[in-house]
């Protein structure tokens, strides 16, 4: 159960994302996804650092947010084989990046100690050097193009996630090393898979948003590797955090993201061109509605959300299992109603998009069985030991299988679907 509540929360995050996108998108979604995982793993440790921990898993999976995989998506979608399986096997790569650094992020939070503390501020300065090296190499002097014309910045992505690697391994972050492993490879898979998911929704013809499905596998396979590693590992009892950090913390969760993804997601040019899509009458005045009401929202989840927090710190040493649990769905409530606005629902009732009643029957889920895992479950018994390490060799082939059968099934299933593209 523990397993599938981090899998579904950072799998609804996800769809939800697709509404929002980019940096400010994935950020919330990956802030949803590490709530989650905590809230299964109930360490009253852990809940005493909830603002700085689920903030460091927002920053590591919203670094992913800087790709571009529009048209990757559409090789995915073509009839020649080859260029399906470069589409579902650069999928993967995408997936296994935003998975990696997102899942490395956290764990160096898990990891921290008062004993032993990463040095942020080299791994911040070679996280960027690593970027701009392997970006430059990969694509300036080599000219290895994954989706021209798009943006080439997996590359840049890339070279962060190898130095994440040799600062995790060099400075002995072994347990947030297995962390990122494993969240990438279930984010990796998770896109690619949802990728062909999608194709054979559209080749159904029912009409649903197939592009949020693929998103919400991602998540939900992500998710589902990152709450497999962080409980069958051994991890240390972690120090308390000082105010000053859970305050930042807080502040990035309730303040920084939210606004960043009203700004960028309500501007006012966005918000028209929706509505016209949409074929309602009074534009102007339903787009008007949207921004003051988003703003609305972001205010009375801001006052909620520190209500709780509050709450959390008041209880002894910050232990409160159930205030954790609350916050954590109230922080995805927010997510869902900020999308609710933003597509108009109010306006166009649930029939003309039911995924988004598909977001509350999730979220009305994942309540139940966070009640029940809250209510029947002690806390979970993480292993004494460090994860065993992942047997590459076996993984690479089945991967390497999996991508082969979804690709001949995926140009099996159509003769061209709208939005296919060719990279060879």
């Amino acid at each position: 159960m523990r397993l599938i509540i981090a899998a579904l929360a950072m799998g609804l995050a996800w769809a939800l994302r697709g509404h929002f996108g980019h940096e400010h998108g994935a950020a919330w979604a990956g802030a949803v996804g590490t709530l989650a995982v905590l809230i299964v793993v109930r360490r009253s440790d852990w809940n005493r650092r909830l603002p700085v921990l689920a903030s460091l898993g927002a920053l590591g999976w919203s670094i992913g947010g800087i790709m571009s995989y529009g048209i990757v998506v559409g090789y995915g979608r073509g009839t020649d084989f080859l260029n399906v399986l470069y589409g579902l096997a650069m999928l993967f790569v995408i997936g296994g990046l935003y998975g990696f650094l997102g899942g490395g992020f956290f764990g160096l939070g898990l990891e921290t100690t008062s004993q032993r503390r990463p040095a942020w501020h080299s791994l911040a300065c070679e996280m960027v050097v690593g970027a701009v090296l392997i970006w430059g190499i990969l694509v300036y002097q080599f000219e290895w193009l994954m989706t021209p014309p798009r943006s080439e910045l997996w590359a840049a992505c890339l070279g962060a996630a190898m130095a994440l690697t040799w600062f995790l391994y060099r400075n002995g972050f072994k347990r947030s090393l297995v962390l990122a492993c494993y969240s990438g490879l279930g984010a990796g898979i998770g896109f690619s898979f949802g990728n062909f998911l999608q194709t054979l929704g559209t080749v159904s013809g029912y009409a649903l948003n197939w592009w949020n499905l693929m998103e919400f596998t991602l998540g939900f396979c992500g998710g589902l590797g990152m709450g497999y590693a962080v409980t069958r590992t051994g991890w240390e009892e972690s120090d308390t955090e000082s105010k000053a950090s859970n305050l930042i913390g807080a502040v990035f969760l309730l303040i920084v993201i939210p606004i960043v993804n009203l700004i960028q997601s309500f501007e006012w040019e966005r918000l028209v061109s929706q509505v016209q899509r949409l074929n309602l009458p009074g534009v102007a005045e339903i787009a008007a509605t949207q921004r003051v009401l988003g703003w609305a929202v972001l205010g009375a989840f801001l006052l909620i959300g520190m209500a709780v927090l509050w709450r959390l710190g008041a209880e002894a040493a910050g232990t409160s299992q159930a205030v954790v649990c609350v916050f954590g769905l109230i922080y995805l409530l927010e997510f869902i109603v900020f999308s609710f606005v933003r597509k108009a629902v109010y306006v166009t009732g649930f029939s003309t998009q039911p995924e988004q009643f598909i977001y509350w029957v999730f979220l009305l889920l994942l309540t139940g069985l966070v009640f029940l895992l809250f209510r029947r479950n002690p806390p979970a018994r993480l292993a004494p030991e460090v994860l065993v390490p992942i047997r590459w060799d076996l993984s690479g082939v089945g991967i390497a299988v999996l991508l082969v059968a979804l690709a001949w099934l995926s140009v099996n299933l159509h003769n061209g679907l709208p939005g296919a593209h060719t990279r060879f």
